[in-house]
């Protein structure tokens, strides 16, 4: 969380809602002030207003709109940026002036999702440029930009609910269009890949027909819904159109035929009932191979292969964890420049070259392409060290999922892909096992089928991080500790405030003890002259009280460091924070 003095600058928009279909302007906060609520002027544009992004109870949030259209956003509690624009229902584009936006965004269509007895319960929100945001009724005629405790439904159930058949399509214009042709037909909110188990029972007893769009997207989506649905219902067929283009949907399908509905009836009727594929074990790892164990003892396993030895191999999934401002981006960044240039990592041994692809989906790329150039300067590494053996994915805001990402591993043969931050790649609750699930069995999906170790750079929960065991880092839910093969963990050292301690927590190798990472010049560095001592809330409190006395005295940096049992650099460093530990 940022302080709560601290003030980001953006530029001015229109908002992808409704009333933000004109220019932006001064007169009305560049129009955000239409999303929030119990706003105030205070002065030239300037307001006040309740800050969307936490449970405000007195405005908190400063809106300013600066002399070339700047917006100057500030919530006083302390709310970063991005959350508010999230809260708010806009997008960090959301806050550029219109004159600067090539194109702008705006409303196509609106997607009712109601109950049986047709109650709405969220609206799928359709924009051109193509883009989908989904939002729910606040009670009092307005919007809420989430769908923060709605518990999701298939689309317009009322119009087929007691049909004995029911298509499954890939988007609601698709399911509009076959519902027009009298044909009973739903899909899910958000596109391929969010189906989810709640939705079988509303299709329960009856013949279900998936029609997938002709992508692999489109295919494997339909694979995971006649998977999960063929439990339940009565039958299950997959029905590929024929002639469609690549890409192409149910409604080119309807566009491009004569008598659609008849047509789709001939077909829907011919279709083979789906089965799963026979060797669907080798497809994705979706089934599991049984072995007489007879075979174990007369057979040697095969070796792992090793990607950072005693830590973890090809093939696992391993997560990054720290508090925020530890610098875990640097560290996963050097990892990765590391195993591109087959160079050990803080003493421990990297056995060979690895290909890494590093999807950075926070950092802008201009940012994320200097601090890379730096750290090569800094590990003493040069293009020819890493050339095609490390590949970056600027992913921030691009439309890519997981099919995309393995599409890109297998193409550059990568040995490990690294999601960072883990939270761009999820979506729904972080504490919800039901929202956390879906993406660490994409991850094991993405592992299967790539050979990779998957490793995801994620935040640590709130409390000082230092007292909890390891097993209890990571915000979220409980499944997001209990998943991975290898954690490799940051925290404050106790002594020096560029330092962090490494633990692990590996579910295949020995237990390796914390070691100490120093940041200095640039890139981390073992640093075996401090031992591995992790802030806590306790010793924290003691040091600081130690810190606050020896500055009194005035004592020099060598003096310092004499009285600590530190090297003189730690002793500089520590002189720097004295004023933050004395006020904590």
């Amino acid at each position: 969380m940022q302080s709560p003095s601290a003030r980001t600058t953006f530029s001015a928009s229109t908002s992808p809602g409704p009333r933000f279909a004109g220019a932006a302007s001064a007169s009305d906060g560049g129009g955000i002030l239409s999303r929030l609520k119990r706003v105030k002027k205070t002065g030239p544009n300037s307001w006040t207003a309740l800050c969307p992004a936490h449970a405000d109870q007195n405005p908190s949030l400063s809106i300013r709109v600066a002399s070339d259209g700047k917006i100057l956003l500030c919530c006083h509690a302390g709310c970063k940026t991005e959350s508010i624009v999230t809260a708010a229902g806009l997008t960090m584009g959301d806050l550029f002036p219109a004159e600067s936006k090539p194109q702008r965004r705006r409303i196509a269509a609106t997607y009712d999702y109601a109950e049986a007895d047709g109650k709405l319960l969220f609206q799928a929100v359709r924009y051109e440029p193509k883009d989908f945001r989904q939002r729910r009724p606040d009670g009092n005629g307005g919007w809420v930009w989430n769908l923060q405790g709605v518990t999701p439904v298939l689309y317009r159930v009322r119009d087929w609910a007691d049909a004995d058949t029911v298509c499954v399509v890939e988007g609601e214009k698709d399911a509009d269009a076959l519902l027009a042709l009298g044909i009973p037909a739903t899909t899910c909110a958000m596109g391929a890949g969010k189906w989810r188990e709640a939705y079988n029972d509303t299709l329960k007893g009856k013949c279900v027909v998936i029609l997938p769009d002709n992508d692999t997207p489109g295919q494997a989506h339909a694979a995971k819904v006649a998977r999960s649905v063929k439990s339940c219902a009565e039958s299950v067929k997959i029905l590929e159109l024929p002639g469609l283009p690549e890409g192409g949907d149910v409604s080119d399908f309807i566009s491009r035929d004569e008598q659609p509905g008849l047509t789709l009836r001939e077909l829907v009727d011919s279709a083979p009932l789906y089965e799963p594929p026979e060797h669907e074990a080798a497809d994705r790892g979706l089934m599991c191979e049984l072995v007489d164990v007879a075979t174990y003892a007369m057979t040697e396993p095969p070796e792992p292969d090793a990607i950072l030895s005693g830590v973890f191999d090809r093939g696992d999934k391993v997560a990054l964890l720290s508090k925020s401002k530890m610098r875990k981006t640097f560290f996963a960044s050097q990892l990765a420049l590391s195993l591109a240039a087959g160079q050990d990592f803080l003493g421990l041994p990297v056995p060979k070259r690895r290909t890494v692809l590093f999807l950075n989906s926070e950092i802008k790329a201009t940012h994320f392409h200097r601090r890379t150039r730096r750290m090569l300067e800094a590990m003493g590494l040069c293009a020819d060290d890493v050339a095609g053996q490390l590949w970056i994915a600027n992913t921030r805001g691009a439309a890519v999922g997981i099919d995309w990402v393995e599409r890109s591993a297998l193409a550059v043969n990568a040995d490990v892909v690294v999601f960072d931050p883990l939270y761009k790649w999820t979506s729904g609750d972080e504490n919800s096992v039901a929202d956390v699930k879906p993406t660490l069995a994409a991850f094991d999906c993405l592992a299967e089928s790539t050979g990779a170790a998957v490793l995801y750079v994620h935040h640590d929960c709130k409390g000082a991080a230092g007292d909890k065991d390891v097993r209890d880092r990571g915000a979220g839910s409980s499944v997001l500790s209990r998943d991975y093969d290898a954690a490799i963990v940051l925290t404050e050292h106790r002594d020096d405030p560029d330092a962090a301690v490494v633990g692990f927590l590996l579910r295949n190798y020995a237990p390796l003890p914390s070691m100490t990472a120093l940041w200095e010049q640039g890139c981390f560095q073992a640093a075996d002259n401090l031992p591995a001592i992790a802030r806590t809330s306790a010793n924290r409190s003691q040091y600081a009280d130690k810190v606050a006395e020896l500055a009194t005295q005035g004592l020099s940096d060598a003096q310092i460091a004499e009285q600590l049992g530190c090297d003189r650099s730690t002793a500089y460093r520590l002189r720097k924070r004295i004023q933050g530990y004395a006020t904590d």
